[in-house]
């Protein structure tokens, strides 16, 4: 089985870790105990908090290996998901944010994953504005 853990919040550069296993509770609980992974150990001493957020019970080490080469673990992670959607809406939802407000939520995104998403529909709206007042000079409203 390969499981995906979320951390609570990022340690370093790390929000997230993709481990595999056969017995998922004696792992975590080894986990837990500062027996598992050497990041798991850390973000344990560092006091942060983590869940076990995604399993694939059929993964094994390749799937594992093939999750980790991709280097983007929050694409996978619900958790994450829900912040993009979460961002995705709140940005649908304010038309006219200012400079100093776009720098504000780009500031409170948790990973990098989501401030790059957020840039990227800030732009997209920024082109659809642009677009709209070109329609309306060239009709004439």
């Amino acid at each position: 089985m390969v499981y995906l853990i979320h951390f609570d919040r990022p340690y370093k550069h790390a929000q997230h870790y993709i481990g595999y296993t056969d017995n998922l509770d004696s792992r975590i609980d080894c986990h837990r105990h500062g027996n598992g992974s050497k990041l798991l150990k850390a973000v344990n001493a560092a006091g942060i908090g983590y869940k076990v957020v995604r399993t694939w019970p059929d993964g094994d080490r390749s799937f594992q290996r093939q999750l980790k080469n991709q280097k983007n673990a929050s694409r996978f992670c619900p958790t994450c998901r829900k912040g993009v959607e979460r961002l995705i809406d709140m940005v649908n939802s304010l038309q006219n944010l200012s400079q100093k407000q776009k720098e504000e939520l780009l500031g409170n995104c948790r990973t990098k994953h989501e401030r790059d998403r957020l840039q990227n529909l800030f732009r997209r709206q920024e082109r659809i504005i642009r677009e709209e007042e070109n329609d309306n000079d060239q009709n004439g409203t």
